[in-house]
């Protein structure tokens, strides 16, 4: 398959960051244990429009891709399941939110 952006759930990274290997970089977001966590891997060419990400949670990853006639927000998740308290749900509703609001941001946290 010739993918160019691939959006990744239970990654089970821990910590914030990114990790380059051939052709492809992944920028992941976890938590402080070896669960969950999410994150989006990108080709070559990709790599090199990548402005920046900004991990809002281990279930919530903003990534800014540089493109014409403007640039692209992406915000790949990990929605927990009925298992689930309801406070960790809200808790996701709330990380959406804030996620969502980084849409109109013109600055990103941790530059690409």
């Amino acid at each position: 398959m010739s993918l160019n952006i691939l959006g990744l759930a239970e990654t089970r990274w821990t910590d914030v960051g990114k990790f380059v290997s051939d052709d492809t970089k992944l920028v992941y977001s976890g938590g402080t244990t070896h669960d969950g966590g999410v994150g989006v891997l990108l080709d070559k060419e990709l790599s090199k429009c990548l402005l920046g990400y900004w991990a809002v949670s281990p279930r919530v990853l903003v990534i800014k891709i540089k493109a014409k006639p403007f640039n692209i927000v992406i915000i790949q998740v990990y929605a927990p399941t009925c298992d689930h308290t309801d406070d960790e749900v809200e808790s996701f509703y709330k990380d959406m939110d804030s996620a969502r609001s980084m849409c109109w941001c013109k600055k990103v946290a941790i530059e690409g």
